[in-house]
């Protein structure tokens, strides 16, 4: 058995030159460990003309096919054929605990395998019926009980902790922890990810994948290859929720949220928070998205310092990907300091070539800079932003002609304030401006109450006097916002959107306006939007979210039923808004009324396979309460 970082446990290839195994004498590779191919790797860089026949006596498990987790395949022309496996593939749930043993069974708790790894190694990937290894709560480490990390993500397999705080990984500032290529139809939930270091390899890492789910995760102080969390590249259907990343101090590079020609990519309830460099040029340092279709909810991005660093950062400039976007709201980005941006010309840059970038009730403010704050190239339609850094030379600066393609973009800016009295532009003339509050102060909370901290996300709601209060988009139909603040609370009240991440003097929704549909037994309800939801190959994806009046004792259960009443799909919310603030340190009571949870639904069933056109139920229970509302889906 051989353990390498990245790819081929047992053998790796990774030029151009053509392979042969004897079919004759064949050889024997199996239970080996690494992220890309645990027996076999073939990474070229173009494909070879003639075909590599991979014949083994032996391999790790049977096959006919390329798997992308045994044998890994990248540009290369190959066929397989493995008459005999070394490992049996367990179609069956497997169970994990850190005193446990590898030569238990695994099948139920009281007889639990000790490594994880192990464990995915044996779980069968079965698409029909995609099976779960549980991980108990406790340490897991290499010291303490022998962890192989980092690990591989083998398709059709869920892998659930016990929860952000009780199921941590430990990579003792020498190992990361999970890589998946060619990958399809995975979670990964409810566990901290904790001391990860590698310059070679990533945190955790998706790349060529598909149908994948991030849910309740930490990263704190981890390092793996220009990140600190997680990262993405040529996958599609992606959906990151309750996350918190960060808390990292390296020289440079700790991106806690990172994407590379993603499609589809829905993230919410996102916290990268903490990070710290000292590299004079060029880091990269909150959130960045290349040439990716991007749904931003419900996320902050604060307390981050740096010489020269972007700590927010998309951009699409390629023609291949020009139906992608960025769809921002409930965005916080707060007490950010960059106090030598050489090289980057502001910490949060903005570009699409293609499309006008949609921003919306987002709150950037308290950052640090000596030039502008925010530079946005191209198109861009911006509505009830509060743009308000004192610490700053200047607020956002739209680059709205581009030499690289002569070409000049519309940019629409609305209801939303500045500290400064301009916007300056390139082409002022394709600049609209209507209803903004210029050189005005918001007056956040935090302004008259001495209690807050401009590190608290709570700092942030309005206080009384703001001029912020009922002054954003009159006619929010059809704008696709979010029904809720970043609270969880009603996002118009008053009869008016105010600006901002947060709503003044809103409460949660108590009232129930489907009158087919039974009216909550306590005060909340259920929103989901878009809907109708568009269920195709390249978008789709519904929000979900409740506000609880108080935070439940039993974790909030998510049903989804078909009109003919039968369950097609089940979602257990662990992590609320509010524990995640908490939990990254943010704020020790968050001044608002009930208990927030979102979360984002696919359009899929449980064995994720995509539902047919018609509506369905979301029912929500939680204690006693129990509250529905209706999805209508559209292929």
């Amino acid at each position: 058995m051989t353990i390498k970082l990245m790819g081929g446990g047992g053998l790796l290839f990774n030029t151009g030159s053509q392979i042969t195994f004897d079919p004759q004498y064949p050889s024997s590779i199996y239970n080996n460990h690494a992220t890309m191919g645990m027996d076999v790797c073939i990474y070229y860089q173009s494909y070879n003309p003639t075909p590599i026949e991979i014949n083994l006596a032996l391999g790790s498990t049977s096959l006919t096919d390329v798997d992308g987790y045994f044998i890994h395949v990248h540009n290369a022309n190959v066929t397989v054929n493995i008459a005999q496996g070394a490992i049996e593939q367990i179609d069956h749930d497997l169970y994990v605990a850190p005193d446990g043993d590898d030569s238990n069974s695994g099948l139920d708790s009281g007889s639990p395998l000790r490594t994880i790894a192990i464990a995915m190694q044996r779980i069968a990937s079965n698409p029909d019926n995609p099976k779960t290894i549980h991980l108990a709560p406790g340490l897991y480490s290499h010291s303490d009980n022998g962890q192989i990390l980092p690990m591989g993500v083998k398709s059709n397999v869920k892998v659930h902790g016990a929860g952000m705080g009780e199921t941590i990984i430990d990579g003792e500032l020498s190992r990361t922890f999970w890589g998946a290529w060619y990958a399809s139809n995975v979670e990964i939930s409810g566990m901290k990810l904790m001391n990860g270091r590698s310059i070679y390899t990533f945190v955790l890492s998706f790349n060529y994948c598909t149908d994948i789910l991030l849910r309740d995760i930490e990263c704190f102080n981890s390092y793996g290859s220009s990140s600190s969390g997680f990262k993405f590249g040529y996958s599609s259907n992606i959906h990151v929720e309750h996350a918190i990343l960060g808390n990292t101090v390296y020289p440079n590079d700790i991106s806690g949220l990172w994407t590379f020609e993603c499609n589809n990519f829905y993230a919410t309830n996102v916290i990268v928070t903490g990070n710290s460099t000292t590299d004079s040029e060029t880091n990269h340092m909150g959130m960045k998205f290349y040439d990716s279709d991007i749904h931003l909810r419900n996320s902050i991005v604060s307390n981050i310092t740096a010489v020269d660093a972007w700590v927010f950062f998309y951009q699409s400039i390629y023609e291949p990907f020009a139906a992608y976007n960025l769809d921002m709201s409930n965005m916080l980005i707060i007490n950010n300091s960059v106090s030598n941006p050489s090289w980057v010309t502001s910490p949060i840059y903005i570009q699409n070539r293609y499309q006008p970038v949609q921003i919306n009730n987002c709150t950037i403010a308290n950052n640090n800079s000596p030039g502008f704050v925010c530079r946005i190239l191209a198109g861009a339609d911006l509505r009830n932003v509060i743009f308000h850094n004192p610490g700053s030379g200047s607020e956002l600066g739209m680059v709205n002609y581009l030499s690289v393609n002569a070409t000049a973009y519309p940019v629409s800016i609305s209801h939303s304030l500045f500290r400064t009295a301009t916007v300056p532009s390139s082409r002022p003339e394709l600049l609209t401006m209507t209803d903004n509050i210029m050189s005005a102060d918001p007056l956040f909370l935090g302004t008259v109450d001495s209690s807050l901290g401009i590190n608290q996300p709570e700092y942030y709601q309005l206080s009384a006097l703001s001029p912020c209060i009922d002054s954003g988009t009159p006619d929010t139909e059809g704008l696709n916002l979010p029904p809720m603040d970043l609270a969880g609370n009603h996002r118009i009240a008053n009869g008016r959107i105010d600006m901002g991440v947060y709503e003044y003097a809103s409460e949660p929704w108590v009232s129930n306006d489907d009158p087919e549909l039974p009216p909550p037994t306590e005060g909340f309800r259920v929103s989901a939007y878009p809907n109708p939801l568009l269920n195709t190959s390249r978008a789709a994806g519904v929000f979900l979210e409740f506000t609880l009046p108080k935070k439940p004792e039993a974790q909030p259960v998510l049903e989804i039923f078909n009109i003919r009443g039968q369950k097609v799909k089940t979602i257990r919310l662990t992590e609320s808004y509010n524990s995640l603030v908490h939990k990254a340190g943010l704020s020790n009571d968050l001044k608002q009324s009930g208990e927030f949870y979102s979360t984002v639904w696919n359009g899929r069933d449980d064995n994720n396979r995509p539902l047919a056109s018609g509506t369905y139920i979301v029912r929500v229970k939680a204690d006693q309460m129990v509250n529905t509302t209706k999805i209508t889906v559209i292929k």
